[in-house]
């Protein structure tokens, strides 16, 4: 599995989106570059047409984060990794 995008990961408004970003298999996001129709229509069925059309909005802003900001994500992300083994095992 990949992290895959509907926008692309070079957008940095959206690039650690948690909207933006789901597993996708590596074929379609390396092979079929994101298969992005289907991607769409999962990413509705998933979370609605009102989360998709506000990426679609978001990605025209600009966004530079800061250390802070990037230290923050890395914490929750790091804690939720953890908790996620926690319940597996």
């Amino acid at each position: 599995m990949d992290a895959g995008h509907f926008i692309p990961r070079s957008n940095m408004s959206t690039r650690y989106n948690e909207f933006n970003v789901n597993a996708q298999c590596k074929f379609c996001n390396q092979s079929l570059l994101g298969n992005i129709i289907n991607y769409r229509e999962e990413l509705i069925a998933k979370y609605g047409g009102s989360k998709w059309r506000e990426l679609l909005m978001i990605q025209h802003e600009t966004k530079k984060y800061t250390k802070f900001e990037l230290q923050i994500m890395i914490d929750h992300y790091t804690d939720l990794v953890k908790s996620l083994k926690k319940q597996k095992c």
